[in-house]
């Protein structure tokens, strides 16, 4: 009996040491040497979130742009910038606002007046006292007799009743909102008191019922799908939106008007992202003494379960798979089940766009890449492109490969494929640092092996991340290596190497053009 006692105890206390030395799973994260960061040379007062692989940054009271390497590749020179949309940014100058593309070229002249940036391919703009809206070329496609109306979504526009198109000639101003189309036209009449722009089909419109202030929901063709009867809305998003009742109570209603989720339990609620809706509460009840009382803020999900507890001071909605969040003054990253990614060290950070966010500690800026994108250790399906692939307008045989719906291709078949044109460059490999160095401007030196057709076969590719310089600068790349050589992200390439790439559905197309 004693004998068994003792194996009993014995077994216990093996048990016992496996358990405590076990790896928590469920608490793992990546450590700092892990990451890949990039430190910024240049201290900059403010940096925004990336947009077209480039974030905006402001410096001695100017501003330019940063890539996701950290290089200031457009410099800081603008009295102001906003982030990339539609492929421009806005910028002022002395002489007014005006449009970038994001290798710095003033692709539409600095001297417009009114601050907006491009949206469904069209951005407002004022000159010559005159409201218009302009395309991409900067070519006017229609002018307004008044300013009151916003940039498009959904391929409408709101406006006040005032605004006219050349076709519909002016209207009296009677205070009404309404919508007009991309032709300058009017799409929706301006019969309400109040109107959201369009989101997932849908848009929120205001009217006043019984002397009161009621919102509801019309489709494109203007028939009310959701009654007026909330006192307030948001748009739709992710098949979901936000409404505050008559009652005072808050709600997620589907494009039924179904409500969904009851929000009484939370004083603050932002929209659905990528599955999950950030929610707060005032848990220490400070409202009643007077101060802002929100002071812990969690995630649901779309049934209105708590998915990742109220325990943070502060939170961003869910970008790339992760979200921001900040506990104890510190800040870092989150997965959707709650797990810390990305350990809560940071003095201040950005949330993820581009595989990219902005961070500081100890005083010191990064940019650093978003791990759960790059999945270090994974290997992928690389299968064999089967788009047609044009180069300034000509047909180029390349051994291209699809990972994740990117297209990957060898360094050098790009090299050879530019090499009549102003994006040309030469390869050199570096000995000393036992790198590839990118010389751009230089003819590109033939080794041989270059554009040779693939065979066709799926294969799987490995991450690899070898050492590259472009013009001895340091540089990051995401790359694949597949069947033994590097095949490199198009896209990222064409960032690098002042390139533009797009795809043609309709004769699934690649079109690569460098002019």
């Amino acid at each position: 009996m004693e004998q068994t006692k003792k194996i009993i105890l014995s077994l216990c206390l093996s048990l016992l040491i496996i358990l405590t030395t076990l790896p928590c799973v469920y608490a793992e994260s990546y450590t700092q040497e892990e990451l890949e960061i990039v430190e910024l040379t240049t201290e900059y007062s403010s940096v925004g979130p990336f947009s077209n692989r480039v974030a905006q940054v402001k410096k001695n009271g100017l501003y330019g742009f940063i890539n996701i390497n950290g290089l200031e590749v457009i410099p800081a020179k603008y009295l102001y910038a906003d982030h990339f949309s539609d492929g421009l940014a806005l910028i002022r100058t002395y002489h007014g606002y005006g449009y970038i593309d994001n290798r710095g070229n003033e692709v539409i002249s600095a001297n417009y007046r009114l601050d907006y940036s491009f949206s469904d391919g069209l951005s407002k703009v004022k000159i010559n006292n005159k409201t218009a809206f302009i395309d991409k070329t900067g070519k006017e496609v229609f002018s307004i007799a008044e300013n009151y109306a916003d940039n498009f979504s959904e391929e409408m526009s709101r406006f006040l009743n005032g605004s006219s198109s050349p076709s519909d000639g002016f209207v009296v101003n009677t205070g009404k909102w309404g919508f007009i189309d991309k032709s300058g036209k009017l799409a929706i009449p301006a019969i309400y008191a109040n109107v959201n722009s369009f989101s997932e089909g849908l848009a929120g419109v205001y009217d006043y019922i019984d002397g009161r202030s009621l919102a509801g929901f019309i489709d494109k063709t203007g028939e009310i799908v959701i009654p007026i009867k909330y006192d307030l809305v948001r748009n739709f998003s992710e098949g979901l939106a936000w409404v505050r009742k008559i009652d005072k109570g808050e709600a997620f209603i589907d494009k039924t008007g179904r409500e969904v989720i009851s929000l009484d339990s939370y004083d603050e609620v932002e929209n659905f992202s990528e599955g999950l809706a950030l929610v707060a509460k005032d848990t220490d009840n400070s409202y009643s003494t007077g101060h802002y009382g929100i002071d812990k803020y969690g995630f649901i999900d779309k049934t209105g379960k708590l998915i990742i507890p109220l325990i943070y001071d502060s939170a961003k909605s869910f970008s790339e798979g992760l979200a921001l969040v900040k506990k104890d003054g510190k800040y870092g990253y989150i997965d959707k089940t709650g797990k810390v990614v990305i350990p809560l060290i940071y003095d201040d950070a950005q949330v993820f766009s581009d595989e990219s966010a902005w961070v500081k500690k100890d005083g010191k800026q990064m940019i650093i890449r978003n791990p759960i994108l790059l999945d270090l250790s994974s290997e992928k399906q690389a299968i064999p492109s089967k788009s047609r692939i044009f180069v300034n307008g000509k047909k180029i045989d390349f051994d291209a490969y699809q990972i994740d719906n990117s297209n990957y291709f060898k360094l050098r078949d790009i090299a050879k494929a530019l090499s009549d044109t102003d994006s040309r460059f030469d390869i050199v490999w570096d000995k000393e640092k036992n790198a590839i160095n990118i010389i751009t401007g230089n003819s590109y030196t033939v080794v041989g092996g270059e554009l040779v057709e693939g065979d066709g076969v799926t294969r799987i590719g490995k991450l690899s991340k070898p050492k590259i310089y472009l013009n001895d600068i340091d540089i990051s790349l995401t790359g694949y290596v597949i069947n033994g050589s590097n095949y490199f992200k198009l896209r990222e390439l064409g960032h690098f190497l002042k390139f533009d790439v797009s795809w043609d559905g309709a004769s699934n197309s690649v079109q690569i053009n460098t002019n």
